[in-house]
């Protein structure tokens, strides 16, 4: 769906100076994840879920040349994940430091097979799963 327009499966669109300035398509689905990060996150977090989606949706209607209400009419289930507000994400990504190639592979083996993490943070450096 998303090739038309460039975007092709693992590919990035970027807007430069945009409220969500990346964008990614979910393989041959028909999904598109936007995202932003740093300031602009925490400035769009004290706003609401509607008025985050306008932001988004107008990001990718300045560059993609739709009308906002062409993309808004294209949409059948947006979904806005704000992790600024999320009390178990608190705004973090997952990210190695130095000499963490294996914590990966550490945070996902169970302990006493009663504690099991899963998710991002046990991929392998190669984010590719343990």
């Amino acid at each position: 769906m998303w090739q038309p327009v460039g975007l092709r499966e693992c590919g990035l669109l970027h807007i430069l100076g945009a409220g969500f300035p990346t964008w990614c398509p979910l393989g041959d689905e028909h999904q598109l994840t936007g995202w932003s990060g740093g300031p602009r996150a925490a400035q769009l977090a004290t706003h609401s879920d509607d008025q985050i989606l306008v932001c988004a949706v107008s990001a990718l209607a300045t560059a993609l040349g739709p009308s906002l209400e062409q993309i808004q009419g294209q949409i059948a289930k947006p979904f806005v994940f704000n992790w600024q507000k999320d009390p178990l994400a608190l705004a973090a990504f997952r990210y190695l430091g130095v000499g963490a190639s294996d914590a990966g592979r550490q945070l996902g083996k169970p302990v006493a097979d009663t504690l099991f993490c899963a998710g991002e943070a046990t991929e392998s450096a190669l984010g590719q799963p343990l």
